[in-house]
């Protein structure tokens, strides 16, 4: 024979799960070496303008947004430790690194928390999906709350999981503590949440029956707890049904064309489908054939292996949420979600993806083609993010607020973000808004 095929029944998952690994952490390097530019979206230099607020004026204003506090609290923490420490810096490199912190304890959870229960296979398989899939870098670098959502997400996906091997106290009081956190993050970070606990509900109703009272108490406790921000997101749905907010008002109607722009918005690179190259869209049928092919493969799974909680439930958690967001905006009679609010439940989606995969390493007529096309599409993900970073198209945003920014980055004073807040989020006739004082000076930037 020309070729020797014996060493593919030999186990290397192992060694391919380590050099899976490795190579995410130097694809997460080469990513931050690019993403440290002054190149911001509105929506970011919305959350760079909040934080120059005290903490009392700042929650005021996120409590009159459309967004949970929890983000702005850490963005603004961090910066305030800065200048606690008087160490000098630039406010959106540094944003940008707080956005990166999820991704990078997202790795560290691969390498210890997946490993340890799936092996280093499915450890690999997880950070690489991380740092290369469509649109998890693109939105786990904005100097928004999508990283932490998706972080507390798939956290409390994965300690539901723990829960139904191991029903411990430890166990229930992560899933309750990270699906707090993430209601407390991104409203539609807190409903994949609180679809995980119906999920796990489901589980326990055909499995474990007497695991449902813990599940009621795991419940009570995160709604009291959550009671706060109940109240206030109560009056921010008021607020959108009197049409008090600019921001809802450009998201498209649901219609026929949405549902196709959800799954791009999983399976492309951009969530603007106008601005994408020509090659994605070989790609992006590359991918569904790639998860057509793995749902397939769930056929091999389950006939040896009777959980099926993590297999399907991350899938389940995505749709569910997209689902669920549709049906919410039937009675307010306002479109109040969007592709980039699937994003906080892409970590359950994909480490569903993983373990399918990585059970599949033993068929390798089956393994070793879903895996090469994972890792092109990973490459061409990372090529195409980096090409993005490296072009000016995200400064035509901030141009609509001041023309010609330049390295001095002179647009960070008061009437600049009360133009921000002002003109881009709120009407001009927001009784809330009007008389908010903007020249609040209890922060101040040490610009480096």
């Amino acid at each position: 024979m020309l070729f020797n095929f014996e060493f593919l029944k030999k186990n290397y998952s192992r060694e391919l799960g380590i050099i899976l690994s490795l190579s995410s952490m130097i694809i997460l390097i080469i990513i931050l070496s690019q993403i440290l530019n002054n190149f911001i979206f509105q929506d970011e230099y919305f959350s760079l303008s909040l934080v120059r607020f005290s903490y009392q004026n700042m929650l005021y204003l996120t409590s009159i947004d459309v967004h949970p506090p929890l983000y702005y609290i850490i963005l603004k923490s961090v910066f305030e430790l800065f200048c606690f420490l008087k160490i000098p810096f630039n406010d959106i490199h540094l944003g940008k690194m707080v956005s990166v912190i999820p991704m990078i304890l997202l790795l560290i959870f691969s390498f210890t928390k997946i490993r340890k229960n799936f092996g280093w296979l499915s450890a690999g398989i997880f950070a690489m999906a991380m740092v290369t899939m469509p649109n998890l870098m693109f939105y786990g670098t904005n100097i928004r709350m999508y990283s932490w959502a998706l972080l507390f997400v798939t956290l409390a996906f994965f300690y539901a999981y723990r829960i139904t091997i191991k029903p411990n106290f430890r166990n229930w009081a992560f899933l309750s503590l990270f699906s707090l956190l993430s209601s407390y993050t991104h409203y539609f970070a807190g409903i994949s949440s609180i679809l995980i606990y119906l999920f796990l509900l489901i589980y326990f109703i055909f499995k474990n029956k007497k695991e449902i009272k813990f599940l009621i108490f795991s419940i009570t406790g995160t709604i009291l707890l959550y009671s706060p921000g109940v109240i206030v997101l109560i009056n921010q749905i008021n607020r959108i049904r009197t049409n008090e907010f600019i921001s809802m008002s450009w998201i498209p109607p649901i219609t026929v064309d949405s549902i196709f722009n959800y799954l791009w918005f999983l399976v492309s690179l951009s969530e603007d489908k106008g601005g994408v190259q020509l090659s994605t869209f070989s790609f992006v049928g590359i991918t569904l054939l790639f998860i057509i092919i793995s749902c397939f493969t769930l056929g091999f799974y389950f006939k040896k292996n009777d959980d099926k909680f993590l297999p399907i439930g991350g899938v389940l958690v995505l749709i569910a949420t997209v689902l669920t967001g549709i049906i919410l905006s039937l009675p307010i009679n306002k479109t109040i979600f969007m592709e980039r609010y699937m994003f906080p439940a892409f970590g359950c989606c994909w480490l569903s993806f993983t373990l399918l995969l990585s059970k599949l390493y033993y068929k390798k007529q089956i393994f070793i083609p879903l895996l090469i096309i994972f890792l092109i599409i990973g490459v061409n993900n990372t090529v195409w993010f980096i090409n993005h970073e490296n072009e000016n198209g995200l400064i035509s945003d901030i141009h609509n607020i001041q023309e010609n920014i330049n390295d001095n980055v002179n647009w960070r004073n008061s009437q600049i973000t009360e133009k921000t807040i002002k003109e881009s989020f709120y009407k001009p006739n927001n009784s809330k808004i009007q008389n908010f004082n903007f020249h609040d000076s209890s922060f101040k930037f040490k610009i480096k």
